[in-house]
């Protein structure tokens, strides 16, 4: 009995361990996924629907921290925008759901002068490489 005990406590373990090690490698691959990013500033406003968005845990203080927001614009296009806390202070921010149908508007936040800390993944993190700095806002659709 003691000999079962000890086998499905290992098997237990041991999948623990491979759980942990695989979620290890899924943010150490969207960390260097985010190495290729480029970082760019909108040059229009335009319009969209939301199709995620994450919200970082914790407001502006020691690190900084922007939410993450991947929209698919009116043309068809899908984007990454990024919206600094330097812009908008985590508890006046926001939150979106999915097919939020919202406007992104031009900022001028300084990214070469700036950086940020902290980014929400999202599961576009290899494949989009383009994150531009926006504010979003919900639009009101009129009937």
């Amino acid at each position: 009995m003691l000999n079962k005990l000890l086998i499905i406590l290992t098997i237990l373990i041991s999948n623990v361990s491979i759980s942990i090690g695989q979620s290890t490698d899924s943010v150490n691959k969207l960390s260097l996924c985010r190495e290729d990013w480029q970082y760019l500033n909108l040059t229009k406003q335009l319009e969209g629907k939301i199709i995620f968005f994450q919200q970082p845990d914790f407001g502006c203080g020691t690190l900084s921290n922007a939410s993450n927001a991947i929209i698919l614009t009116d043309k068809g296009d899908t984007i990454r925008v990024l919206t600094s806390c330097d812009v908008k202070p985590i508890h006046s921010s926001p939150r979106f759901i999915l097919n939020d149908y919202v406007v992104v508007a031009t900022t001028s936040f300084d990214f070469a002068k700036y950086r940020i800390d902290f980014i929400p993944s999202d599961p576009f993190s290899c494949v989009l490489k383009v994150a531009y700095f926006g504010e979003i806002k919900k639009k009101v659709m009129i009937n």
